[in-house]
Formats: structure tokens, C-alpha cells, sequence
């Protein structure tokens, strides 16, 4: 093939060596949206806020949307920005922003990362986002089981609330099953939840009874539609020390733990 046959762009990996002064043949050039990002847990309730941090990990500009859904899944607000490659964009979700926003969705032109944080004071509290594709399937991609490993109801005065969203493109309905997390026998019902497409729901950890009050739970979908879960613990009494973390889409044998302390 000639040269007339290829589309001719910049180099954009950031090298050094290579910055303004290579060019990149392509035979067909496609822009797709590289993907989405699900947040199944967003707060503006009693002063609390929150905020949504998209990184660009590609190697040009990224177009940015930022969708905003209430728990019917209804679009309550949006925001369409472009973002530098390896820059950050941060949305604030607020009581004045955005009252109604309970989950979110962030889909991009180039491959993100996406964070959300919550935050009232000093209370600080951060999640990773949730991969519809790709990533891990253990803690940041989609499925429709989802596996909860740690769920407490006023365990030494904290308690649990798993969030849950349907990113598939069907209603559905959410199944839990909770379990005990000493012995793995059955607590309680199966509970089912309706949800529309990008609907969410608030479940609380009540089911979770018996002499330690830890449970796990089981999180499906009745068609086989992608949910995303995120766990809430918190203490009782004053609603802080607030810690969540997601739910897990697949299981592994082997298993790494990062960081660990005792008294530091």
C-alpha cells in the first residue's frame, strides 16, 4: 500500500523521544466509546457529598460523559467534558448539584479510572469504580452474581448497607441471599428487588442475624443482566467512620493482601 492509503496522526504515548515529531499510519480509524464506569453509590444526604474523579489513561484527549440516575434509573442530570491525556476531571455531587443523583455512570473515548468519595468534615470516604469490561473480575467489573465477603448488623456497633445497580440493558430483578459467614448456612430468605435499567436500591444488613452477626451474601440477577455492588459499613451511633469497598464478580484461589496493620 501507498502512503495515500493511510491515515496519518500523531504519536500520543507520551515518550519522550517521540513527542511532536513521530507519526502513526493507520489503515481505518474508528472512534468508539472505550467502555463504562458504574458508581453504584453516591451521597447528598445530610451534608454529606460527593465527588467523582475520572483519570485519562489514554494517549489523547478524552471525551468525557458523566450520567447521573436516581434508584427508578432515571437520567437526572449529565455533563459532557473533554479531558487532557493522563489529567484528572472531578465532578461534584451535591444537595445543590444534584439532589436526586443516587448512582452514576461514566463513559469515555479513551480508558479511564474512576473514583468516588464521600465526604462530610473530615469524614472521608473512597471507592474504586466499577468496570462494565476488563479490569479485574474479582473487584471492579460487573456480573450477574456478585459475591459479598464481609457484611456486619451491629457487630460491635457497626452495620452494613449493600448498594446495588443494574448496568445491564434489561430490568431486572436483584436476589440476596445472605449466609452466615462462621458456619455458610442460610440466613433468612431470599429477598428480590425490581430494578429498571441503571436503577438502584439500598439494602440493609437486617436479615443478618444469629450469634455474630457477620454474614456474606450472594447478590444475583434474575436474566442474567450485569449489577454492580457496593458495601457500606458504618458505626450505629454517630454514622461515621464510614469504610466501602465492592462487591466481587469472581472468586480466586490464590489471594493478595497489600497492606495490613495492627495498633499503627
Amino acid at each position: 500500500m501507498t502512503s495515500n492509503d493511510y491515515v496519518f496522526t500523531t504519536d500520543a504515548t507520551g515518550l519522550e523521544e517521540a513527542a511532536g515529531s513521530r507519526k502513526l499510519g493507520v489503515d481505518a480509524v474508528k472512534f468508539v466509546r472505550r467502555g463504562a464506569t458504574y458508581l453504584p453509590y453516591l451521597n447528598t444526604t445530610d451534608n454529606w457529598q460527593s465527588t467523582i474523579t475520572a483519570r485519562n489513561d489514554g494517549g489523547g484527549p478524552a471525551q468525557v460523559y458523566l450520567s447521573l440516575f436516581d434508584n427508578s434509573g432515571a437520567l437526572v442530570c449529565s455533563s459532557l467534558v473533554e479531558v487532557p491525556a493522563r489529567a484528572a476531571q472531578t465532578f461534584a455531587v451535591t444537595s445543590a448539584t444534584c439532589p436526586l443523583a443516587k448512582s452514576a455512570r461514566v463513559d469515555a473515548s479513551q480508558d479511564m479510572v474512576v473514583a468516588a468519595r464521600e465526604e462530610q468534615g473530615a469524614e472521608l470516604n473512597e471507592y474504586n469504580g466499577i468496570l462494565a469490561s476488563g479490569g479485574s473480575e474479582g473487584w471492579e467489573r460487573a456480573g450477574a452474581t456478585i459475591h459479598v465477603p464481609l457484611i456486619k448488623n451491629a457487630r460491635y456497633g457497626r452495620s452494613s448497607k449493600l448498594y446495588v445497580m443494574n448496568t445491564g440493558q434489561q430490568p431486572t430483578s436483584a436476589n440476596i441471599q445472605f449466609y452466615q459467614s462462621d458456619t455458610g448456612q442460610i440466613v433468612g430468605s431470599l429477598v428480590s428487588y425490581p430494578l429498571g435499567v441503571s436503577g438502584s436500591v439500598r439494602v440493609r444488613a437486617d436479615a443478618c442475624s444469629g450469634a455474630t452477626n457477620r454474614c456474606t451474601a450472594r447478590v444475583s440477577s434474575s436474566n442474567a443482566q450485569p449489577l454492580a455492588v457496593a458495601v457500606l459499613e458504618q458505626d450505629d451511633a454517630t454514622t461515621q467512620g464510614r469504610i466501602t469497598y465492592t462487591g466481587f464478580s469472581a472468586g480466586a484461589r490464590s489471594n493478595y493482601v497489600p497492606l495490613l496493620k495492627n495498633n499503627r
